[in-house]
């Protein structure tokens, strides 16, 4: 499988685009499409809407480690797509109907030997299938698979990847403070007493001096414009709720968030600091801190599973795609990815060749799917009959 027809890398980079458009096809175009996918109607199908996909393997040249990309059909009534995977996040979808952000092209030149290559292919994995699933998984690097690796062991292989909040003590005490609820709540919550906790967070989380010349309220108005309006009374109960709302408590656009939140359980208001994303952990327990400091009614969001972070009793995820990783997506504390091996050992790099296989030999990894084609799934069926 070292070859995939006629095709190499350049041609797949040819076909990239944002990521989040999608090509339209029709004409000749949608004819080969279409030969394509049933080509892949072969396979036995692996999921919702006629969904089937393997990997194949696609040389970069010389002195270069192939690309190996995850190809998928999936069809709904008159639907048809064709999603080409880089193993590291979509690589670029081809549709036979506009549903938003699609671009209309000719690219016969692509799907035409595209057609041959996999046609090519999927004879070899009718003929054998089981060689081509051992051949994927044997051969498949470890940059395209998922995984996870005990957060001791990860620590023990290189330091780059501990979470160090500021004062890690303080934000263990912090943790389970929130845990166990010792933290007393407030009978009532209103704009004012918000905007005072919201501006200790922004003003940490952005490294802003602190101005005593500009009120709390003035300086959530300069920082989240359009929530808080003039004629509304900052004192009062009832308005807060109407003001909370959509955003109202995120610093930037990180997705860390500073919410009143009503707790009908303790029946009192606290101040909820939570973070969507993984990857501000750190910055999170630094707030965390400095608004136990300034006397919040405190609770945070995934406290227990944060703690296990910093007592180092979780897992890490292994993924090949971490951007925007969210915190509860995954039972695991946080993610890594594994990068290529020519991004590391570079000049300001911390990855290492080394520290990059010591993480593969002491990862538990998740099996790849194997590919059934329908005559071997009809013979499955027919022992199991017997």
């Amino acid at each position: 499988m070292k070859r995939f027809g006629n095709l190499k890398n350049k041609h797949f980079d040819a076909m990239e685009l944002s990521g989040h458009d999608a090509i339209l096809v029709d004409g000749e175009s949608l004819e080969w499409l279409l030969k394509i996918q049933n080509e892949f109607n072969r396979l036995q199908a692996m999921g919702e809407d006629e969904v089937r996909y393997f990997w194949i393997e696609v040389p970069c040249g010389k002195r270069k480690s192939p690309r190996w990309y995850e190809v998928c059909t999936a069809t709904y009534k008159s639907f048809h797509a064709l999603r080409i995977i880089d193993g590291r996040g979509y690589y670029c979808e081809i549709l036979n109907e506009d549903r938003g952000c699609c671009h209309r092209y000719d690219i016969t030149w692509f799907l035409k030997p595209f057609y041959f290559a996999v046609n090519k292919l999927i004879d070899s994995i009718v003929k054998n299938t089981d060689r081509y699933n051992r051949y994927v998984a044997e051969n498949l690097p470890y940059i395209y698979r998922r995984g996870r690796i005990k957060r001791k062991t990860l620590y023990d292989i290189s330091p780059i990847f501990r979470v160090e909040p500021h004062v890690k003590k303080a934000s263990i005490e912090v943790l389970q403070k929130s845990i166990a609820k010792s933290i007393p709540l407030i009978k009532s919550m209103n704009i004012r007493t918000f905007c005072h906790y919201f501006r200790v967070a922004h003003e940490l989380f952005f490294n802003d001096e602190h101005d005593d010349s500009i009120s709390d309220i003035d300086y959530y108005k300069d920082h989240k414009y359009g929530y808080l309006e003039d004629d509304m009374d900052v004192d009062d109960d009832d308005t807060f709720k109407k003001f909370a709302y959509d955003h109202y408590g995120e610093l930037g656009l990180s997705r860390v968030n500073i919410h009143g939140h009503y707790l009908p359980e303790e029946e009192g208001w606290a101040i909820y600091a939570s973070t969507s994303y993984s990857v501000y952990i750190e910055e999170l327990l630094d707030i965390a801190v400095a608004l136990d400091n300034a006397g919040a009614p405190l609770r945070i969001g995934d406290a227990q599973k944060i703690l296990n972070i910093l007592e180092e009793k979780d897992y890490v995820a292994i993924r090949t795609y971490v951007f925007h990783d969210y915190l509860n997506h995954h039972e695991e504390g946080t993610v890594i990815r594994l990068p290529y091996d020519e991004q590391c050992d570079d000049e300001g790099i911390l990855w290492t060749r080394e520290i990059k296989q010591k993480i593969i030999e002491n990862a538990e990894w998740e099996p790849i799917k194997e590919v059934k084609t329908i005559e071997l799934m009809s013979k499955i069926h027919e022992e199991d009959e017997q």
